[in-house]
């Protein structure tokens, strides 16, 4: 990208470690950190990384790294790599699509045996790998996408088929005619312990007995949309798809707001993964590189002096942004752009004295540049 190593490319996962250090999966170009200042690249090719496919990304009890990638799992404590494998564990797939870790600090991967394309879970508890057993036909050979554990140590799927728990040893399996909801590929639990998930069809909820569907068409959305993740705020969720960032009103089951790459910085609406920072800031692994969305503060503070002729209030702007010119002599011109350099808006003055308003409020909230 401009204004980093990252290659324009899908990116697959985000993760923090204790530190605030960002960590960025990529389907194919492996694996990078961003400090705040520095961006580092690792792969197959100058680290031992397993695999530059990576698929998803977690950080353990002890802050290490765990990286899923199409060969396997590698392991990375800060200074070298660890890897899993069929060679070395007894993980019946060498694909691994996802990770997840319950309140023992068990580490679960989603597997899968390309020959054969059967799907699994392998159970790591700190020193032994082990393999669950009993999986539902139905589910036997579909994509695990996701793994979530409740806060009784449920085990929630998210695959192909449907939605599956495993408790007590136990499955569970939710196809579409049960649900509403075909393919599940995210799920993620509230602070009520509402069951959560999306896939092809909308948005599914789960409180533990009723099932409840709300379809994209009610949603004012297209068809075919794809929901590749969720992350659950509050009474919100947000929502990464291939028509942008999705923010969902769990109450009033409403879209609140879109941001895609026609009303904010974003450069591709392909969003894969959300996750935020310690900060609030939100970032979005996309189909063309690592997005970070900032929320400001909403006080409005009395304006911003450019010079003793020209003022801008308010700051920050709610949607409406007003530019005080004194004594313009000659034509000036006003431009906004994101943080990338991309112009936003652009307008010529005349001159004079003259107050001017700029209309921001198609734009997505966030931090944009004003160039006189």
């Amino acid at each position: 990208d401009k204004n980093s190593p990252l290659f324009d490319w899908p990116y697959s996962s985000i993760a923090f470690d204790k530190n605030g250090t960002l960590w960025a999966g990529n389907f194919m170009t492996g694996l990078y950190s961003f400090n705040g200042s520095t961006w580092e690249k690792y792969s197959e090719y100058n680290t031992d990384l397993l695999d530059d496919d990576i698929n998803d990304l977690m950080f353990d009890a002890n802050n290490n790294l765990w990286i899923a990638t199409d060969k396997g799992i590698s392991v990375y404590d800060g200074t070298k790599f660890t890897t899993y494998d069929t060679n070395n564990t007894t993980m019946n797939g060498e694909a691994v699509y996802a990770l997840g870790m319950d309140k023992q600090n068990n580490i679960s991967a989603s597997t899968s045996n390309g020959s054969s394309s059967i799907s699994g879970i392998s159970v790591f508890d700190g020193n032994d790998w082990s393999n669950l057993s009993g999986f539902p036909s139905q589910i036997e050979k579909g994509k695990f996408s996701e793994i979530v554990f409740a806060s009784n140590n449920d085990v929630w799927i998210a695959s192909d088929p449907g939605i599956t728990k495993y408790s007590n040893t136990t499955f569970d399996f939710y196809p579409r005619a049960y649900t509403g909801l075909w393919r599940s590929a995210s799920i993620a639990i509230d602070a009520n312990e509402n069951i959560w998930a999306v896939g092809y069809d909308g948005i599914l909820k789960y409180d533990g007995t009723i099932w409840n569907t709300v379809e994209s068409k009610t949603l004012g959305l297209q068809s075919n949309i794809s929901y590749n993740k969720i992350f659950a705020e509050g009474d919100y969720l947000w929502l990464a798809t291939s028509a942008g960032l999705l923010k969902y009103n769990t109450l009033t089951q409403k879209i609140e707001e879109t941001f895609n790459s026609s009303n904010s910085p974003l450069e591709s609406n392909s969003i894969i993964d959300i996750k935020k920072d310690a900060k609030g800031n939100m970032w979005l692994a996309t189909g063309s590189g690592i997005a970070m969305m900032h929320f400001g503060g909403t006080a409005v503070k009395p304006a911003t002096y450019l010079s003793n002729r020209i003022s801008v209030y308010p700051t920050p702007s709610q949607g409406i942004l007003n530019l005080n010119i004194s004594d313009l002599k000659g034509d000036l011109n006003i431009e906004v752009t994101d943080l990338t350099g991309r112009k936003l808006f652009s307008e010529n003055l005349n001159s004079g004295n003259q107050v001017h308003s700029f209309n921001l409020s198609a734009f997505a909230k966030g931090m944009y540049l004003l160039n006189i």
